[in-house]
C-alpha cells in the first residue's frame, strides 16, 4: 500500500490500483498502450475486466461523519477501483498527483498478456470518474521496448504547463533495469520534444537502476533519484539531472 498526500487535507490510499479518497474535513463533501518506438504510441484495446464487488463501507449522515471518513461523493463510497491488467496479473498504483484543476493523475504498473509489464497512467476527476480527455479514456499504458519485464512507474511530476512527468523502471536491455521517464501532453499523448518519441531511459554505470522519486527545479530542469545495484550486494543511491527536452543536464 502506498500513500499520496495532495495538500489540502486530501489523501490518496493506492492499493492493487484501488484509489480511497479521504477527507480531513468532515464537510468536504478502454487502454490504449504504446507498442514499440517505431509504431504510433497508442491503441484501443481494453481488456474485459472481472465484475468488481461492491465496497463494504456504512453510509453516514453529515452529522455523523467525521475527519478520515470516506468521502462518498468520489467513487463509489469514498473508492474507485479500475483494472487495467489481466485478473491474475499484477494491477499496482505507485504514485498520484493532484493538478491545479483538481483532477487527479495516478501512475503504476500492470501486466497484460503472456506477462508483458507496462508502466500506466490514469487521470480520473474530481468525483473519481475517469477523465476522457485524458488519450479518450483516460487510461495509458506505456512500453519503452524492446524487453518488458518489471516495468514501473513509481512517481510523478506536474508541470506548469499541464504537461505530466512519470518516472519509474524500465527495462530495453536484456539484463538490468535503467532509469525510465515519459513525459505526456495534457491530452495524454507523448510529448515529442522530450528525449526519443516522448521516452528518456538512463542506464548508470551498466548497473540496474530504479528511478524511485523526481522533483521539477523552478527552472524546469527535472532531478531524479533512485537506486543503483552494481553487483555483488553493492547497492548505491544514485541521482541525474535533466533538461526540459530530456537531455543529461
Amino acid at each position: 500500500m502506498a500513500t499520496a498526500i495532495l495538500g489540502c487535507g486530501v489523501a490518496i490510499l493506492l492499493v492493487a490500483w484501488a484509489i480511497i479518497l479521504v477527507f480531513a474535513d468532515p464537510d468536504a463533501v478502454d487502454v490504449p498502450e504504446s507498442p514499440p518506438p517505431s509504431v504510433p504510441p497508442f491503441v484501443t484495446e481494453t481488456p474485459k475486466a472481472p465484475p468488481l464487488p461492491p465496497p463494504i463501507v456504512l453510509p453516514l449522515s453529515r452529522e455523523e461523519r467525521h475527519p478520515g471518513d470516506l468521502d462518498a461523493s468520489f467513487g463509489r463510497q469514498g473508492l474507485v477501483r479500475l483494472p487495467l491488467g489481466t485478473a491474475e496479473g499484477i494491477n499496482d498504483a505507485y504514485t498520484a498527483a493532484l493538478q491545479p484543476d483538481g483532477k487527479i493523475v495516478v501512475a503504476g504498473q500492470v501486466t497484460r498478456v503472456r506477462g508483458s509489464y507496462y508502466m500506466a497512467v490514469t487521470r480520473f476527476h474530481p468525483n473519481g470518474k475517469l477523465d476522457t480527455s485524458f488519450t479518450g479514456t483516460g487510461k495509458l499504458l506505456l512500453w519503452f521496448g524492446p524487453f518488458d519485464d518489471g516495468i514501473t512507474g513509481r512517481s510523478l511530476v506536474i508541470q506548469p504547463d499541464g504537461c505530466i512527468v512519470i518516472g519509474g523502471r524500465a527495462e530495453v536491455r536484456s539484463v538490468g533495469y535503467d532509469f525510465g521517464l515519459a513525459r505526456l501532453r495534457p491530452d495524454g499523448e507523448l510529448d515529442e520534444t522530450f528525449g526519443r518519441r516522448g521516452l528518456v531511459t538512463l542506464n548508470i554505470n551498466n548497473g540496474t537502476s530504479d528511478l524511485q522519486a523526481m522533483v521539477l527545479q523552478p527552472d524546469g530542469k527535472l532531478v531524479a533519484a533512485g537506486t543503483t545495484h552494481l553487483g555483488e550486494g553493492n547497492q548505491l543511491f544514485s541521482i541525474a539531472r535533466f533538461l526540459t527536452n530530456g537531455s543529461l543536464d
